[in-house]
């Protein structure tokens, strides 16, 4: 999927390419993990500067820009876990829908998910 390979570790996250969402935090990251290829499913507004970003820091292989998805289920279910990043979220739809899809999930101390993730327990 995507054009990654079979046996490497895959994260992904999706949204709005806005810089509040922390996409650029989240490349960044990436960037430190030798061998993780991240996926990121949306657009917007940032897309340009996280490309680049990605090719600053020499990891454009393993990023891959998939656009907007009607279905993003198969995706997340094909990946290892799933982040989101963001600064500032009222809800959090994106981890709602990995959790359907049985995606493990990382995110940052925002409003929205901390209401319903608990450290250790879900999230």
């Amino acid at each position: 999927m995507l054009d990654t390979p079979v046996d490497v570790p895959v994260v992904i996250s999706m949204g709005r390419f806005v810089e509040r969402k922390g996409f650029h935090t989240l490349i960044e990251a990436i960037a430190k993990l030798p061998g993780a290829y991240l996926w990121l499913l949306g657009d917007g507004e940032e897309r340009d500067s996280l490309q680049k970003l990605a090719a600053d820091l020499g990891i454009s292989n393993r990023v891959r820009f998939a656009g907007w998805q009607k279905d993003a289920r198969p995706f997340l279910a094909a990946a290892d876990v799933f982040v989101m990043a963001s600064s500032h979220e009222p809800l959090g739809n994106v981890v709602l829908e990995a959790w359907a899809q049985g995606t493990p999930v990382v995110s940052s101390c925002s409003e929205g998910p901390e209401w319903f993730m608990r450290d250790g327990e879900n999230g």
